[in-house]
């Protein structure tokens, strides 16, 4: 599928949000395209669960714009991020810098015997809105708008890893 039609399926369900789509995602290219429709539909938190603050997903222009607008949206928006290893500053982080918002952005390294050797990765909107990538060693995943339950539970794992993460500088 073109990364055209493939943009127009994913606004789609975006703009439906009605928690029943699924997209799926197979290709970094989409999984940047899913990316930027997530920060498009954020309102509060996006929290993310990489392998690195330099994940391909992350570092497309179009998604750093999308991260940029939203943490623009006002002084509660903010990104957390934990990441499987260190890195220094990824052309996302940059941009997000070099808009002055970088003080919205947390980012800490999860500890290797937290994820085992298959663990997964996603990003989570407000609760609610996913992709849900269930090997990281795969690229296939999942993708919904406006599910409650499962966006629920994905927040919820971020955030019982994210206290036994370690900061970053």
């Amino acid at each position: 599928m073109s990364e055209d039609l493939y943009r127009n399926e994913v606004e789609a369900a975006a703009s439906r949000a009605n928690g029943t789509d699924i997209v799926l995602n197979r290709t970094p290219a989409h999984a940047a395209v899913i990316a930027e429709f997530i920060f498009d539909k954020a309102e509060v938190i996006v929290e993310i669960l990489t392998e690195s603050v330099e994940d391909p997903a992350l570092c497309n222009e179009k998604t750093a714009e999308s991260a940029v607008a939203f943490l623009k949206k006002g002084p509660w928006a903010r990104i957390d991020m934990l990441v499987a290893r260190a890195a220094d500053r990824g052309r996302f982080i940059s941009e997000i810098a070099e808009a002055g918002l970088r003080d919205r952005v947390e980012i800490h390294v999860v500890p290797p015997t937290l994820l085992g050797p298959k663990h997964s990765f996603f990003m989570v909107a407000d609760g609610r809105h996913y992709r849900y990538q269930r090997d990281r060693n795969e690229l296939q995943a999942s993708v919904q708008f406006g599910n409650e339950d499962l966006g629920g539970l994905l927040q919820t794992r971020f955030r019982a890893l994210k206290r036994k993460a370690a900061p970053t500088a």
